[in-house]
């Protein structure tokens, strides 16, 4: 009865599929309710802490995918996709890029193309000192100290100088680049807002914007730089910028600043799913702490008392089902089934909406009972 609620014979093929999905569906909603739900099966007693999906990290991913698009492109050389799918490589741009470019220097001097040769060789300098900077076993020597100094700023000049138009958004990116690691913050925020925010969009722009980003943010507009990484989906850069953010009292501090930042949808994201979930996630809503229970409490508060009462919000739903699944957590099921509910009805952006019929059938399993009524309902 618990994998399978139908006294109906299967014996038609029209009936087949849908009992069959009946029973899939109440099977791994059954399993959810009995063990807490868990994607690995050592963990069992853990919630799958992604549950609350509001805020998708792809910048790496998509313009990685996206420069690829170009290189394939520009050889007509379409293998790296297929590498990718047979996981020859591990994704499709380590194949343009392998061996220092080889494969796209080659198809730059076959169509004796000077311009693109020397943005590569450039590109290539630029990531040795990359990597360079990232070894920390030893420290530079100051004769390399000054030889890397040297290759930024010829960098910059060739970047600065480029009188072409094919191929401006690739060079005006080795100026950012090399702007970048001569800390030259200012100098790139005034080229983006002058420059670069005019031209035409591209992946190499996009690329541009985070460094662009990463000017304001050394230069004292922190918030602004935080609602570009998180707009661009750029994990990495937003981790750090917002560090000490991720907690009620950082996410209430963004919010009066701007009610519709971007970066609370992050902020949120992280802390109803605990931070990382294979460190903290529900087992940190379970623990037996007056301190975590009264943080949930005053969360809870604080979304019911102000922000559902402030007509600039724009994604009440996002925080209406942030409420909910604090009442999940602290096993008020009823309560969370109410808000989540009412979350339905209120303004949210399309993921969010999709998102919240997810909990929605998550809480579901706590507050329906099994049978031929919840079948239906499913």
């Amino acid at each position: 009865k618990l994998f399978c609620l139908t006294q109906t014979p299967i014996t038609s093929p029209n009936i087949y599929p849908l009992n069959m999905k009946k029973c899939i569906i109440l099977s791994v909603l059954a399993l959810v309710t009995v063990l807490r739900g868990s994607a690995c099966g050592a963990y069992f007693p853990q919630h799958d802490y992604d549950i609350f999906n509001i805020y998708s990290p792809d910048y790496s991913f998509t313009n990685s995918e996206r420069l690829s698009h170009f290189w394939a492109k520009y050889t007509g050389d379409d293998s790296g996709f297929r590498k990718a799918e047979t996981r020859e490589v591990y994704e499709s741009s380590d194949y343009y890029f392998a061996n220092n470019c080889a494969l796209l220097l080659q198809a730059a001097r076959r169509k004796k193309d000077k311009e693109m040769i020397v943005y590569l060789q450039q590109t290539l300098r630029y990531k040795k000192i990359c990597d360079e900077m990232q070894e920390t076993w030893e420290y530079p020597t100051q004769e390399q100290l000054d030889e890397r100094q040297n290759i930024l700023l010829e960098m910059q000049r060739v970047g600065k100088n480029y009188r072409g138009t094919r191929l401006k958004p690739q060079y005006s990116l080795l100026y950012m680049r090399a702007n970048l690691l001569l800390k030259r913050y200012e100098d790139n925020q005034v080229y983006w807002l002058l420059t670069v925010s005019k031209y035409s969009e591209s992946v190499f722009k996009d690329m541009m914007q985070s460094l662009y980003a990463n000017a304001i943010l050394h230069v004292g507009q922190w918030r602004k730089a935080c609602d570009i990484y998180v707009e661009q989906g750029d994990w990495v850069s937003v981790e750090w910028a917002m560090r000490n953010y991720r907690n009620p009292a950082g996410i209430q501090r963004i919010y009066k600043e701007a009610s519709n930042s971007p970066a609370l949808a992050y902020l949120l994201q992280y802390y109803i799913n605990g931070g990382y979930g294979w460190e903290w996630s529900y087992d940190y809503f379970q623990q037996d702490n007056g301190d975590i229970k009264k943080e949930m409490a005053d969360f809870i508060r604080f979304i019911d008392n102000d922000v559902m009462h402030n007509n600039k919000v724009k994604d009440k739903a996002m925080w209406k089902a942030a409420a909910a699944m604090l009442h999940y957590y602290n096993h008020e099921y009823a309560t969370a089934q109410k808000d989540i509910e009412e979350a339905e009805r209120l303004p949210g952006s399309p993921q969010m909406k999709d998102n919240v019929r997810c909990i929605k059938l998550l809480i579901s399993a706590q507050t329906q009972k099994v049978g031929n009524a919840y079948s239906v309902y499913l």
